[in-house]
């Protein structure tokens, strides 16, 4: 029991880190013109990747001219840089991530 919530404590903490430094990167970063563009986040199975593909092609026709980065689950990035939805394939390893 204690360990489980010492871990939802820490997990609440780290949380409440990262919305304190998300602000602070918004405030901090205010008065610069920010370049704009569009993440897209798939770290599922590339079954799943492979049905949202007709998703992704929309998001390139609704977004011309804007840079499109997809961060993908790394088993997979390759497979979706054959792609010309998006302009940068970032492949996260989605093990270490969670």
């Amino acid at each position: 029991m204690i360990p489980s919530l010492s871990r939802f404590i820490y997990n609440k903490l780290l949380n409440l880190l990262l919305l304190i430094l998300d602000f602070l990167f918004i405030l901090l970063s205010g008065g610069k013109k920010q370049k704009k563009g569009l993440l897209l986040i798939r770290l599922d199975a590339i079954g799943d990747f492979i049905i949202w593909l007709d998703s992704a092609k929309e998001y390139r026709a609704l977004y011309p001219e804007e840079k499109i980065t997809l961060i993908s689950n790394n088993i997979w990035s390759s497979f979706a840089k054959e792609f010309h939805y998006w302009d940068e394939v970032i492949g996260l390893d989605r093990e270490k991530f969670l």
